[in-house]
């Protein structure tokens, strides 16, 4: 991300970018940090830098620690907060990183076979994948190669990084030794591993709130929230890979986009901090659901607009959730922040209350309640499987839905096979397998349904719930996929020996209800209902007349003249679908506008402000001199792909 991060600090103004560089001191006077001292890593030279408001995103906590801010470390006790996932008594046990690397290849294959044995001083894992507890699919970095708590990850890093490339090596010794599917990788080496220690959990900051696992299972709402997890309480085994048969999860419990609040961000002794990343004021259970990344920089930008907004009106963070939170909320809002439960509703946006036509609307769009875009129909030339995802909690399964295309003349009773399956990294899963046979009507394509009942205990999928649906080769049958899923989505082949070789991000289409194409409100009064982004059928976005050839325009004619030199829209970047990012070759997807211009019409002229090609970006804001305007328009010249012009959220503003 070094390139793309260099380009979008260099166009910000009065913005200094200091690299390779560690917080190592800082200068309090009462309850303030006056000043801190940063080191140079490579030249070993000291910095001082002095100011009114400080963040600490240092993930550690470096600053707020030199500063004395308050703070806690491991884990609290189940009776401290009633968190029923802690454990019964207190401890400084945290959750180990890890060295796995996404973009760089660590396994690669030889011309010829490549032996393996770890030297003495390399621990062993055990000699099977039962007793190691997780399930390895192909050999690659997992997640779970953690070191257990025996080092500390901040004081002792290099021996904690130490521990974790042992890890590897001992990982690497069981592939090639012990591992059931060493046979058909027997040219694999391992070649390259980062050394860098992704750390997931040290310091957690106090602030005026500390965010609990009552809030996040139960949905709580905060009249100061700022931002949303959309993770489960996700937290690993403190002891790492050396966990057994226990596998490498200590809890695994999906929530419902849990609430951050204000008040979480900001120190509660120290009157000028605050802070943004996995050193948030949480409890080491609710650690669990916000740490992940995405979340992490929704927070980077909450507080570095609260920070802008105490040196604007001479407040502390404290005061900003006081007197000043409508405020920063309604900008976190403007500046494309999601909030859940809160919307648009600046007064001053005359495109609230305007009126808003297009030239055409979509009728046809299809709402997809889940993840994902609808795929290629997959031929059954061969024995394919899927897996995904389910709710356990709903209890026994008493039949399935499978979206099936015959080309046949004749119908067809085909088998399906199901087997429930726990965590997808772990050896959790069941050895019982449920089948049920349908009939497959010709020459169409259907939902088809299969009567098979899955027998489903709550209890014994709390890390996780997935199906893996198969059906033996069918010539003349196909099963419709979806694309653009996440990474524990999979498809299947049989191979020869019986074991299936998975793909990741799509699956075969089925469903648990009764399926039901829902055709979204694509109207063109969608960009103003307060919302940058799509929530349901009815909270949607407008979507011009697929049949219809672009260029295509939408218009907002104000309810009064208004002076305006500011627009902003939201395009379609297909958020929805946490695919997207995964082997992306361009830096757009086809959903999104790439031409299209945007004019203003002053009672007299249409005045064109802006000209955009080839525009890869969801959020655009456009500025210009004030025109008391009494129209706005448009227009979208082609997209990426997509036969449709798509605009989210349609703004205007005058400012300062």
């Amino acid at each position: 991300w070094t390139r793309a991060m260099e380009k979008l600090t260099a166009a910000e103004p009065n913005l200094t970018v200091l690299r390779d560089s560690h917080v190592c001191d800082a200068l309090t006077e009462g309850n303030s940090i006056r000043e801190i001292t940063v080191l140079n890593m490579k030249t070993l030279t000291k910095s001082h830098y002095a100011a009114k408001m400080f963040i600490d995103c240092t993930g550690d906590g470096w600053l707020g620690y030199f500063a004395g801010a308050k703070y806690r470390f491991g884990r609290e006790a189940a009776d401290q907060h009633s968190e029923s996932f802690a454990p019964e008594r207190a401890d400084t046990k945290t959750m180990s990183g890890c060295v796995r690397n996404s973009f760089l290849p660590s396994f690669f294959e030889a011309d010829e076979e490549v032996e393996y044995y770890a030297p003495d001083w390399v621990p062993k894992l055990p000699d099977n994948d039962q007793d190691l507890g997780r399930v390895i699919y192909t050999p690659r970095m997992y997640w779970w190669l953690e070191a257990p708590n025996t080092s500390d990850d901040m004081w002792d890093a290099e021996e904690s990084r130490d521990a974790i490339l042992l890890v590897i090596l001992g990982y690497y010794h069981h592939l090639k030794n012990h591992w059931s599917g060493r046979h058909r990788h027997k040219n694999t080496y391992f070649r390259f591993a980062t050394i860098i220690n992704g750390r997931r959990e040290s310091r957690r900051f106090i602030g005026d709130y500390i965010l609990t696992q009552d809030d996040c299972v139960s949905g709580a709402t905060f009249d100061d929230a700022v931002s949303y997890s959309g993770w489960a309480i996700d937290i690993h085994h403190p002891d790492g890979i050396y966990s057994g048969k226990e596998g490498p999860l200590y809890l695994g419990k999906y929530v419902n986009l849990p609430k951050i609040p204000f008040r979480c961000l900001y120190s509660k002794n120290i009157e000028n901090l605050l802070f943004a990343g996995r050193n948030i004021s949480v409890t080491h259970v609710a650690l669990g659901t916000v740490r992940v990344q995405n979340t992490i920089a929704t927070l980077g930008q909450a507080v570095g607009t609260a920070a802008a907004m105490c040196i604007e009106l001479k407040e502390n963070p404290r005061g900003i959730y006081e007197r000043h939170i409508r405020e920063l909320q309604q900008l976190l809002i403007k500046n494309d922040q999601y909030i859940p439960g809160f919307k648009n509703e600046d007064d001053s946006d005359p495109c609230l209350t305007a009126a808003v036509t297009a030239s055409s609307v979509s009728t046809t769009e299809i709402f997809m309640p889940r993840h994902g875009l609808l795929g290629p129909l997959v031929p059954l030339d061969v024995a394919r499987a899927t897996i995904s995802s389910f709710s356990a909690k709903m209890g026994d399964i008493h039949g399935l839905y499978v979206r099936l295309r015959s080309d046949l003349s004749e119908p067809r009773t085909v088998r399906l096979f199901v087997k429930p399956l726990g965590d997808l990294d772990t050896t959790t899963s069941f050895d019982h397998v449920f089948t049920a046979e349908a009939e497959i009507p010709p020459m169409t394509e259907s939902w088809v349904f299969f009567p098979v009942h899955v027998e489903v205990n709550p209890d014994n999928f709390q890390n996780g719930a997935n199906l893996q649906l198969w059906i033996e080769a069918e010539p003349g049958i196909s099963w419709r996929s979806t694309e653009k899923l996440s990474f524990y989505r999979k498809n299947g082949v049989r191979r020869e020996d019986g074991t299936w070789k998975w793909s990741n991000g799509t699956c075969l289409n089925f469903a648990i209800n009764v399926p039901n194409d829902i055709i979204a409100d694509c109207s063109p009064e969608a960009v103003i209902n307060g919302h940058s982004r799509i929530l349901s059928e009815k909270e949607y976005e407008w979507v011009s007349n697929p049949t219809e050839a672009l260029p295509q325009w939408i218009q907002l004619d104000f309810k009064e003249h208004t002076a305006i030199n500011r627009i902003d829209l939201v395009f379609d970047t297909d958020m929805t679908n946490p695919g997207t990012c995964f082997g992306q070759k361009y830096p757009h997807v086809s959903l999104c506008a790439k031409d299209y211009t945007v004019e203003v019409f002053d009672g007299k002229n249409w005045l064109q402000v802006a000209n955009i090609k080839d525009n890869f970006m969801r959020k655009r804001l456009h500025t210009f001199s004030e025109i008391i305007a009494e129209r706005i328009r448009i227009t979208v010249k082609e997209t990426w792909g997509d036969p449709s012009a798509r605009i989210t959220e349609v703004r205007a503003s005058l400012e300062p």
